[in-house]
């Protein structure tokens, strides 16, 4: 009798820990999708929020503004284009959150955090319903910061092998020194901005296909 009740114990317990060990799985795999679907979520509405604002106020120019003036209260559908920037930093914070998660290594996590700090200049200047336009200084800190962390991501690619890693290593210091530079030459800030979503949209669809790779590959940057 008491080999039954011990044999009966183990198997329940041994039944449970692989439950708990199955959910716990798919939590993670679950909030790793989640992470990837926002980052895609984000280059889609990025790029919809956008078009709508420029078509909806012909006066804007790219030379002589900056898009944050597409969120001033004298534009059109203002409340769409703040509004936009508002989920989108929040989006992008969720997706560094899990990009963080899967990361092993101080230059990937460096990586994130300075890519994280785009989202929260997305909440703040959305926030602000009459628009932001950003200093010169603050507007290159931006830049640069957010250029590095994609390059130190990019980075952390190569030393996993990933084949187009160098490509987009390429691309983001050309992109940083062309976004920099459209900001010395015009007098608004809207193509080096257009620039800077470009290389960060490149870097959500990359880092959005490895989150969704095998869960033990996926985005573990080195």
């Amino acid at each position: 009798m008491d080999k039954v009740v011990n044999y009966t114990l183990e198997s329940i317990t041994r039944i449970l820990d692989r439950s708990l060990l199955t959910g716990v799985m798919t939590s993670k795999l679950s909030w790793r999708r989640a992470g990837a679907y926002a980052g895609l979520f984000i280059v889609i509405l990025s790029g919809s929020v956008l078009t709508v604002s420029l078509l909806s106020n012909p006066w804007f120019s790219l030379q002589y503004h900056s898009l944050s003036d597409l969120g001033r209260r004298s534009a059109r559908l203002t409340l769409v284009y703040n509004g936009g920037l508002v989920v989108s930093g929040v989006l992008l914070l969720f997706f560094c959150t899990q990009v963080f998660r899967e990361s092993e290594t101080r230059l990937s996590r460096g990586g994130v955090v300075l890519f994280g700090l785009t989202g929260i200049a997305l909440l703040l200047i959305g926030y602000r319903s009459n628009g932001v336009t950003l200093p010169e200084s603050y507007a290159l800190g931006l830049a640069l910061s957010g250029g590095t962390g994609v390059f130190l991501l990019a980075v952390s690619l190569s030393y996993r092998g990933v084949a187009y890693a160098r490509l987009f290593a390429g691309v983001v210091v050309s992109g940083t020194f062309l976004a920099l530079l459209a900001i010395h030459t015009f007098d608004g800030l809207a193509i080096a901005e257009l620039i800077a979503i470009a290389e960060y949209d490149v870097t959500l669809l990359i880092f959005s296909y490895q989150l969704l790779q095998n869960p033990r590959d996926s985005c573990r940057t080195a």
